[in-house]
């Protein structure tokens, strides 16, 4: 049988191969353990990523409304949904320029660069004389750029780790987004006694409720910077290297290459390519999960303030505080996963199919039935501090109150219970499907350019 072309291009370096004396050194290498370190530090990037997520999905509309108070919620929508369109059109690209130069660490540099800058712009837009919705816009575009970035965090996980090291690797990173999303909504909470006006540090400009959460962010994007620069050792141990083989083989002359490689069946050179159908329905199910997660965080502010008649302060306090307690029930899921990995006891069809059953049981819970004798949605001239605009959407005077408990309880238990378990062994499954190979680009796919464009607007 004679060698493939691809893969006599490997042998051609062969002369490349670090000299090996000692053939139990090289055996170790093929051997390859996970490098926990630098997997530990894309956890404490993913971590970065969560906390900034959570600081702002609160207090955006809120602060939209002081910038601009004839600012409505349709353009609120597009503000949501241009992060997303830069999210989605940045992705592929990103995807694309990890598997060109083999590498996440110089894209994952780059991305947090974006984020940085678009924060900066976010912490100046009300010293601006006009146009303060169109520059969120553009802070907001930056942002999404930059977050594209989180993909490959979550890529080079399962790609680092062998097999049986997966659940709890992939399970690292999903513990640090769980702790970006416990500190990052409590630092919002932490900033609304600074109030609206907040402390005046320079002239002309204040640090406020709303700016604050920026202003970390940006803090935080150096640290992931220098913890990329300087830390993060890429290794893969999960990628299949038939040239370390070879190169192992060459050194014992145990047979000379030729041989080696016209012994192997064709099976053996090359991955059988991954189960489309099965890919397919990770992506579908994906989709589900963020489609619902996205309408809960990017409504989250204005919905409160419609259904249950609170200003804009309370509003960011109530889902800063709702948000912090998901992240809290989201870590103690994951804990199991990281010290116990219970990862390999689950069967992984059963709760991905129970956490899709979950995500109904929310929205059927959280249904404004008009169960309960709550009464109708406030309209917005009837109170000083929400409500629903009647004069602009006729439904707000036939929509039946949801329960304010009915709904926090249920979003923090229901849907975050559903949520962080369907994190975990759902990439854990699409991860074993698409197999040893690079996978930034299955994984584009399965994140971002399905899924993005549900983060759409309000109406």
């Amino acid at each position: 049988m004679t060698p493939r072309l691809d893969y006599t291009d490997r042998v051609a370096d062969i002369d490349k191969c670090p000299p090996s004396p000692d053939g139990e050194e090289r055996l170790d290498k093929i051997k390859k353990t996970t490098p926990w370190l630098s997997v530990y530090v894309a956890a404490l990037c993913s971590f970065v990523q969560a906390l900034q997520f959570g600081l702002f999905f609160s207090s955006l509309w809120p602060y939209l409304k002081r910038l601009d108070p004839t600012v409505n919620e349709s353009f609120f929508g597009y503000v949501v949904a241009i992060y997303s369109l830069g999210s989605c059109i940045a992705s592929p690209a990103f995807g694309y320029w990890s598997n060109r130069i083999k590498q996440v660490r110089i894209p994952t540099i780059f991305g947090f660069n974006m984020m940085l800058l678009g924060n900066l712009i976010y912490l100046m837009l009300d010293t601006l004389p006009t146009g303060q919705r169109y520059a969120m816009a553009v802070s907001r575009v930056l942002i999404g750029i930059g977050s594209s970035n989180a993909v490959l965090l979550r890529t080079y996980a399962s790609t680092a780790s062998v097999s049986a090291d997966r659940t709890r690797s992939i399970g690292c990173v999903a513990a640090g987004i769980a702790a970006g999303l416990v500190i990052g909504p409590g630092l919002q909470a932490l900033f609304t006694p600074l109030g609206e006006e907040g402390l005046r540090l320079l002239p002309g400009w204040s640090l406020d409720m709303y700016k604050a959460p920026a202003l970390l962010a940006a803090v935080v994007n150096i640290c992931g910077i220098a913890l990329m620069y300087f830390v993060f050792d890429e290794t893969y141990a999960g990628l299949k290297d038939d040239k370390e083989v070879i190169c192992w083989l060459f050194a014992h002359s145990a047979l000379s290459i030729t041989n080696y490689l016209n012994q192997l069946p064709v099976q053996a050179k090359e991955l059988p390519p991954a189960d489309l159908i099965a890919v397919a329905v990770c992506i579908v199910t994906r989709f589900t999960q963020l489609s619902v997660s996205t309408n809960i965080e990017t409504l989250g502010s204005a919905y409160s303030m419609m259904m249950f008649d609170l200003s804009a302060p309370d509003a960011v306090r109530v889902n800063a505080t709702s948000q912090a307690v998901q992240g809290v029930a989201a870590a103690v899921i994951l804990l199991p996963f990281l010290f116990l990995n219970i990862g390999k006891r689950l069967r992984q069809r059963t709760v991905n199919i129970a956490c899709v059953l979950g995500f109904i049981a929310f929205h059927l819970i959280t249904y404004p039935w008009g169960f309960g004798n709550v009464g109708r949605v406030t309209s917005i001239s009837e109170s000083e501090l929400g409500g629903c605009d009647a004069e602009r959407f006729s439904w707000c005077t036939s929509t039946p109150r949801v329960n304010f408990w009915v709904y926090y309880v249920s979003l923090c238990s229901v849907f975050e219970v559903t949520y962080a378990f369907s994190n975990v062994v759902l990439s854990t499954v699409f991860s074993k499907i698409i197999g040893p190979r690079r996978q930034v680009r299955w994984f584009i796919l399965n994140f971002k350019c399905l899924l993005e464009p549900c983060r759409r607007k309000l109406l």
